[in-house]
């Protein structure tokens, strides 16, 4: 079992949404690709910027080369699904994603709390706060996929 979670936040870095949940899945890869369908089918904002520090599923989406059989079918999901939305994908590092990382542990160790959304603690305020600084001083390419 992994945990996974998504952060959903506005451009100052606040936290609108949120999910998190525990998966058996087999590689991290196909734990991400999730994460993804579930923000994409929880809200439909637009334009949506999917951040992750893991290019295994943000490459092989934007240029539609699929050859990891495990989480194939969420890929092309994906892809499918942006024909309707409007996203991006942008590589962060991880120092960038301490957020979810966080919220992820807490969850795997069924330790998160159940309100993490709604009552955003000092700590992971204060973890936000410096994923938003790392962020913006280190952003990689925007990769949106092609038409």
């Amino acid at each position: 079992m992994t945990g996974i979670a998504v952060i959903a936040r506005d451009f100052n870095g606040k936290i609108l949404d949120g999910i998190n949940a525990l998966v058996q899945t087999t590689s991290v890869r196909v734990a991400e690709a999730l994460g993804f369908n579930s923000c994409k089918k929880r809200r439909q904002w637009q334009p949506i910027i999917f951040e992750s520090n893991n290019k295994q599923l943000i490459y092989p989406v934007k240029n539609k080369s699929f050859t990891c059989w495990g989480s194939l079918a969420i890929e092309q999901d994906i892809v499918s699904s942006l024909n309707t939305v409007s996203a991006c994908f942008s590589f962060i590092p991880w120092t960038a994603n301490k957020t979810v990382d966080w919220i992820v542990q807490c969850t795997r160790k069924r330790i998160c709390p159940l309100d993490w959304v709604s009552s955003v603690r000092l700590f992971l305020s204060s973890l936000l706060e410096r994923d938003v600084l790392v962020s913006n001083s280190s952003m990689d390419m925007f990769l949106c996929p092609k038409k």
